[in-house]
């Protein structure tokens, strides 16, 4: 009786399985153009469920940027199968982290699955590498590059190093080479190169075929073995089983995001949370300290989904303190530019920590709460000095000097050096001039 119900499904499977093999054995080996996005989903959804995980069985390598048989090509695979091994056991387990949303973010450009290898050849899938030329992240920006595609870097973050933002605008910049080369290879090494340097050797040699150009000499040299580099990756990595890699079974996380219009401190949110920091600190790699910054446009957490529900109720929890801070009692030549110098926390926080707050018209003896940034070690405000204790040191101004970065450097407001020196706040300091500061410390060049 059981075994009859379980006939239908049986020859639904077999019936399946053929059908797809019929759509292997009739797909080209390889394709040198994007094929359509629904097109290559489907087919990849239909291939999963008849057949076994191809990367550990026999069968037809499926690429959709062909990877030819080059001897360069060749040696690259030799090396990563000989004494670069580790190099890929490296990008298969950093890669995990990061797969399902790359995937997704190139099904939905309809792209070559094989660009999700970029990072691999890049930054082997470490989001804190940087480069000797100063390239940062999985995708590796420069930083000329990264504000082309609105990748934000300031005081709090740098955006290279947001796997969400900096995915997105890797596979947005590759398929701009796509368009404009009209081939992978070229787009690839344009990826590299820059799309303006290789855009001037084809116009200046005539010749728009990459493995010519390689052949002949024309690339830079970092660039003639990127491309290969690349597709000995690609090709690994896409079947790592028939190469005797080991493989993590584990599902990638799906992540999610959630907007704060405040700043928090990770370690706060992890502790309330019982979410790993380190877990916090990775998904959330761009963030230059522990605290989130106060923008007016908010900050995007992201974590795991599987900790939404834990993580959103400490966010929402008016009662739980997500951030330390200092009670600052407010004295005569306070300003919140001073403060944010002495505290090391910006403005724009200090202002939101204190609601209503009239940065004109601070009140004498009013107590702000200012967020205790990480790592600070702050000296004692003296009560004294704020009144107008006398300075006891003396510097010599050096070019480049104003009020504010000499306060900054002697942890004194600028209101208070320019009354102790008789200045105005705008006055103008030159060179050789020397001027009143806090005793026992001395600027260095």
């Amino acid at each position: 009786m059981g075994m009859g119900r379980n006939i239908p499904g049986r020859k639904t499977l077999i019936l399946l399985f053929f059908l797809v093999a019929g759509m292997v054995l009739s797909e080209p080996p390889s394709l040198s153009a994007p094929v359509k996005g629904p097109r290559r989903t489907l087919f990849r959804e239909a291939l999963s469920q008849a057949l076994p995980p191809l990367q550990g069985h026999e069968g037809p390598r499926l690429f959709t940027i062909d990877i030819p048989d080059k001897e360069i090509v060749d040696g690259y695979i030799s090396y990563y199968l000989a004494g670069g091994r580790r190099v890929v056991e490296l990008n298969l387990k950093r890669s995990a982290l990061y797969r399902r949303f790359i995937a997704a973010r190139i099904d939905l450009l309809a792209l070559p699955g094989e660009l999700f290898f970029v990072p691999a050849v890049e930054s082997t899938f470490y989001n804190l590498a940087v480069s000797r030329s100063g390239a940062v992240g999985l995708w590796q920006f420069m930083e000329n590059t990264a504000v082309h595609f609105d990748l934000l870097n300031d005081n709090w973050i740098d955006e290279r190093r947001d796997f969400w933002k900096a995915s997105i605008a890797a596979l947005k910049k590759l398929e701009e080479n796509y368009r404009y080369f009209a081939d992978w290879y070229l787009a690839l090494a344009a990826y590299n190169c820059g799309s303006g340097k290789l855009r001037r050797l084809i116009r200046e040699s005539g010749i728009s075929d990459f493995w010519i150009l390689r052949e002949k000499g024309l690339l830079p040299v970092e660039t003639a073995d990127y491309v290969p580099k690349f597709l000995a990756l690609a090709c690994i990595c896409s079947y790592p089983g028939r190469y005797g890699f080991k493989r993590n079974w584990e599902p990638s996380p799906i992540w999610e995001r959630t907007l704060l219009k405040r700043s928090i401190d990770l370690r706060l949110l992890a502790g309330t949370s019982g979410v790993g920091l380190e877990h916090l600190k990775e998904a959330n790699a761009e963030l230059k300290y522990s605290v989130t910054p106060a923008y007016p446009a908010g900050y995007w957490l992201k974590y795991p989904e599987k900790y939404k529900d834990v993580i959103l109720k400490a966010l929402n929890d008016p009662k739980i303190e997500l951030m330390d801070f200092h009670l600052h009692t407010i004295r005569s030549g306070d300003t919140l530019y001073g403060l944010s110098l002495y505290y090391q926390a910006t403005v724009a926080m200090i202002k939101s920590c204190n609601p209503g707050l009239d940065a004109l018209r601070l009140p004498l003896g009013g107590a702000l709460l200012v967020p205790a940034m990480p790592g600070v070690s702050l000296k004692h405000y003296s009560e004294k000095r704020a009144g107008g204790e006398s300075l006891t040191g003396a510097y010599e101004i050096k070019k480049g000097d104003t009020l504010w970065s000499i306060a900054g450097f002697f942890r004194v407001t600028p209101e208070e050096l320019a009354l102790q020196n008789g200045l105005k706040l705008k006055a103008v300091i030159l060179p050789g001039q020397i001027i009143k500061v806090p005793g026992k410390k001395e600027r260095k060049e």
